[in-house]
This record gives structure tokens, sequence and C-alpha cells, in this order.
């Protein structure tokens, strides 16, 4: 916390000309400059707004072994990976070690800028948009609209920032001045007065955050490059925030701020505010509007084709960078190179067997999905998934059912048991070479990992990957769920938008292959025992919560969605793993683990020296 209080240094940016991807990413060394060199001009303020895209964190690539699996989807078996901090509830280490383990903090690496994490970031990036905010009125060599992208930028990122902390702290000051020795001791818990109302504790956070995004969306252009840049591969400004980057993020931030959690923490119940529902629909269908005019649009699915543009968002090997512009509002542009290196020091330790990636001494794969989250891929024609042997009513051992004929979005997201990479085929089995002592679950994951991308194929030339922050098809899911959440109907829709919550589901559905569903979809009729739903919950908003859980996986939002749903806490405490034989004549659901998630884990702690630095900043519950 102590970043807080000190100067950050400026950074300088010189540009002559238009900015690139890579120019706008590759931050030089300090200067000794003057305020004026700085903030006088277009070029050099944009560079110095710059930083801020820095502190964009990618959750499965901010650090080795990082990932934001924190919700028991996965498991790991190595104390040094997210995985396995997420699963046993060790959210001390979580929020407070310096070691190489979360997207919270990173790891001690000198001056590795883009490694602090989530909660340095806030703080540093709130200071650079405050200066530059405080500075403005020094821009003169820029026209208007320069001006207007300058002054949107900084207003998104200011709430993006605080965004970022206060879903996984609960209340923090929301700084908007630059911090002196004479306004330091700011309170975690406050009161917000707007339009009438009183806002409290995260609720009031989450308000500060809308009104900045308010500015930003009344001046940040639609698009950056015109339409011929962005269908080939010459993007200068690929990744840039948007318009519709603001309006999703802040029709994301009122979904949170009207979820039970964040409600139940504000002074409500731990139940939805329909008022936050009502006005997170708004948001989301001014972006579905953006997506009917053009701007954006859902990626193609090709189920026979391992990198169809679907894909593609998640991983390339063609050296084009894994971030749509059609799809993608919201993700961090990196540039720390590509092939070999990006394979084995980054999605090799966390997400590939032994056998084809690089073994590490036997500590690789790090994380593997449980067999728990496996279970919540639907069947092709729409039906659930019915866990457990024959015997017992389910598809365990049902070669047919287990792996195949399931929801298309299984195949793209795992590799399983004799799956073919051209120089190797995955034995998964009990005692094959893919199945060590490292590997908790004998599936892998897929999404980041294209087929030939290995130790043995060799396909890495040109290998990334990267983790998109908010998609379209997001956007489709929160509108979905706020409609329902908000009025109770599914076949609400808001005025202006034309499509209906459960017309919203079905775009992503039909994206991938999948049977529409209707406003009381039958297979979501009875429960899914363990995953956190009870008889009294509508069948509509199971099947948006499961969509959620498919569509998004492994991208960074499930542990987020089980804690603003207060379900967390509900999941099965088992688990589990499925052991089989070479040919798969039996199969065996074992369990592996504990799942821990207690009331405290609710919310992250705070470093001790936060909490001893002035009277007004208590430690979370439990903690």
């Amino acid at each position: 916390m102590k970043k807080i209080f000190k100067q950050i240094i400026f950074v300088m940016i010189v540009a002559l000309g238009a900015w690139s991807c890579e120019d706008y990413l590759d931050v030089p060394p300090d200067a000794n400059i003057l305020e004026e060199d700085i903030f006088s001009n277009y070029n050099s303020f944009q560079g110095f707004v710059d930083q801020c895209y820095e502190f964009i964190v990618d959750y499965n690539s901010h650090a080795i072994c990082v990932s934001g699996n924190l919700g028991g989807e996965v498991m790991g078996s190595k104390p040094w990976i997210s995985g396995y901090h997420g699963s046993y509830g060790l959210y001390w280490s979580l929020a407070n070690d310096g070691g190489q383990r979360s997207i919270f903090n990173g790891y001690n690496s000198g001056n590795n800028l883009d490694q602090n994490g989530i909660w340095d970031f806030c703080w540093d990036g709130a200071r650079i948009c405050n200066i530059g905010l405080s500075n403005f009125d020094m821009l003169t060599n820029a026209t208007q609209e320069e001006k207007n992208i300058i002054k949107g930028q900084l207003h998104f990122f200011r709430a993006f920032l605080h965004w970022e902390v206060v879903r996984a702290y609960g209340a923090i000051p929301y700084v908007d001045t630059v911090l002196t020795a004479d306004n330091l001791k700011m309170p975690r818990f406050w009161e917000y007065q707007k339009n009438g109302k009183t806002y409290k504790n995260t609720q009031a956070v989450f308000e500060r955050v809308v009104d900045d995004l308010d500015v930003a969306i009344g001046l940040l252009p639609e698009i950056w490059d015109a339409p011929e840049a962005l269908a080939g591969t010459n993007q200068p400004n690929l990744g840039r925030i948007t318009k519709g980057a603001a309006l999703a993020l802040k029709a994301k931030a009122l979904l949170f701020a009207g979820s039970p959690l964040f409600n139940e923490e504000s002074g409500g119940s731990a139940t939805f505010d329909t008022d936050y529902m009502n006005r997170a629909a708004q948001a989301a269908g001014e972006v579905i509007k953006l997506a009917d005019k053009g701007i954006y649009g859902l990626e193609e699915m090709i189920p026979d084709e391992d990198l169809d543009p679907y894909r593609q968002m998640f991983a390339t090997v063609d050296g084009t960078y894994p971030y749509s512009a059609k799809e993608t509002l919201l993700g961090r542009i990196r540039n720390r190179g590509k092939g070999k290196g990006r394979f084995d020091n980054s999605l090799s330790r966390l997400y590939s067997t032994g056998n084809g990636g690089v073994n590490f001494g036997g500590n690789a794969p790090i994380e593997t999905p449980t067999q728990n989250y496996l279970d919540k891929w639907e069947m092709a024609d729409g039906t659930r998934y019915k866990p457990g042997k024959a015997s017992e009513g389910g598809y365990d051992d049902d070669a047919d059912k287990r792996w195949e004929n399931r929801d298309p979005r299984f195949r793209k997201t795992f590799w399983v048991h004799g799956d073919d990479f051209g120089k190797f085929k995955l034995n998964c089995q009990v005692g094959g070479k893919d199945n060590s002592a490292v590997v908790l679950n004998p599936v892998f994951i897929h999404k980041y990992w294209p087929k030939g991308v290995d130790q043995k194929n060799k396909n890495w030339r040109q290998f990334d990957f990267s983790t998109p922050m908010i998609r379209l098809a997001e956007v489709y899911l929160i509108y979905a769920e706020a409609i329902f959440e908000g009025t109770g109907d599914p076949n609400a829709s808001v005025s202006g938008v034309g499509m209906s919550a459960v017309d919203a589901v079905n775009k992503v559905r039909e994206r991938a292959g999948m049977p529409p569903t209707t406003a009381n979809p039958v297979a979501y009729q009875n429960i899914l025992e363990g995953h956190g739903e009870t008889s009294s919950d509508h069948p509509f908003r199971l099947l948006v919560r499961n969509e959620r859980d498919v569509e998004l996986c492994f991208e960074g939002h499930y542990w987020w969605d089980i804690r603003r749903w207060k379900i967390a806490h509900t999941l099965n405490k088992n688990l589990y793993r499925l052991d089989f034989d070479k040919d798969v004549t039996y199969t065996s659901r074992e369990v592996v683990q504990e799942y821990l998630f207690e009331t405290r884990h609710y919310w992250l702690p705070f470093k001790t020296n936060v909490t001893l630095m002035y009277e007004g900043w208590p430690q979370n519950p439990g903690w």
C-alpha cells in the first residue's frame, strides 16, 4: 500500500508520427523533462497515457504459473501456482505473497513493471490518471478529437483500475485526486450521494466507477482505425480503449454492484438489486446496438478446424496477435515475444502436458480442469451431462457421451485421452505418459494451446496466446442475466434493442452450434448437485449461469461470478478426477482434494501494513 503514497516518476514517450501497436507498449526509460513538454501536445500526452495500458492484467499470462482459475475449476499440484492456492483457500498468499502465483501481486522481479499485479497497478495507475487530468488544460497543441481521446482514456483507466480492486477486496477509497501529505488518510468505507440516493461501501465505489465511465463513453471513439486496417495485419491501434469498451465495463460494473454479495455488503440483502440490474441491461444494450451497426460481432466457430476465428481470440500461430478486433472489447496487448519461448516459459508451465511440453523436472503440467467443471458442458442436444457410471444413471463410462457428442465448445476447450497431435497421441490412462503424478485430472486445457505447438511437433515459430477481459459474447450474457434478474421475465427486453434475454443467450449458443433455449429450459428444471444450484432457482437463471461458466471458461470469470452470486460456499467440497484404463473399459471418479471456501473467502485480506496505516482502514472480516 506504500505505493499509494510514493511519487510516480513521469515516463515520457516521444513520437513524431502515428503510434503503432508496438510503439505504444514499448515504454522507454525515464527522461528529465518539463511538465509542459509532456502535456502540451497530443503525441507526448498520449505517450504519458499509454503507461496505463501496461496495467491491464492478462489473467493467464501475468507471470509464470499464474492464472485466474481460483474457484475450483482447476486443480494445481504445486504450491507456487494460482489454482493450488485458489482451491485450498490460501487467500493470504494470493493477496499478499511476493511469490509468482497471483494476478493480485505478481512476484519480486526488480523493476519488471507488468508483474506488480492488480493491487499495485490500481494505485500507480490512478495517480497517473489524476496527474494527467490535473494537467489536462495544458494540452493546447491538439485537435478537439485528440483532446477527447486523451481525457476519455484517463477517465476509463481510473475507473477500470478501481474496479479491479473493489470487486476483490471490498470497499476502498476512490482516489480521484493527486495524493499529497494533506489528503492521504482516505477512509475505506464511505457514502456517495447521487441522483437523490445514498450509496454505501462497495456500491459507492461502483457508482464512482460508473461516473468516470460515463465521461469516457461521451469522449472515446467507436473505432480507432479504419475498417481496412482492422481487416488486415496492419492494426496500429489494436487494443486501445473505445466507447464500446467503456460501455461494456459500465454494464459489468453495474451487474456486480447489484449482485447479492455486493448488495449485501452495501447495506442491502443478499439478493439482486433490480435497479442495478435494469441499468446494467441498458448499458449492455448500448453495446449490442454497436454490434447491430457492425462495429462488433461474434467470431465464427468451425467445429473441425483447430484454430478457427473463435479460437484465434485466444491463440495464434501465424504471427498475428490473438485479439479479435471484432469480438474483443477489452484485453491486454502484450509484446513479450512469440514462439518457442512463449510456449516453454508460459503456456507449457501452466496448461500443457509433461510429454508434449517442457517437463521441468516432473513439475509440469501445472493446472488441469476438475471433473466437477467438465460436467458443466451440455450434451450436443442441449440436455445436461449426467456424472457417474451407467449403473448410477451417468455418462462417465459411455464412450459416446463422456467426451463426444457434447457442446462443440467442449472440444474447443479440452484435450482428452487419445487426441492425435501428429507425432504423439495423448495417453491419459492410469500410468500413461500424460498422466504423471502432477496431473491431478488427466484432461488438458485446449483453449490456449493449439495443435502442433509442443516439444515434438515444434509448430511454434509464431505462437502466441492471450486472455480477453471482455468479449461481445459476455455482453450478451450480461444483458440476459441483468434483464432476468431485474424483471423476472426472460422474454423482457430493453427498449430500442429489440432483443429479449432469451434472444441474447441464443446468440451465444447459436454461434457455438447449440440448440436454442427457451424462457423455461427443460434441461435446467432439475439441478446439478454440488454446483451451487437450488430448487428455488428459476431454470433460466441456472442456464445463464452455466452458459457463462462454459463460454467464458478459463478467462478469469468463474471465481468472480461464484462470489458475486454468493454461492461459492455451497459448492461441492470434493474436487474429482476421472481415472480409466487405456481402452477406457472402466472409469472411476476419485476425490483428489477438498475445495476450501469459507465466509471470509468472499473478500481478499489486506496486507497487515495497510491496516496499520491509519484507523480508517480495517481488515476484512475473518482475516
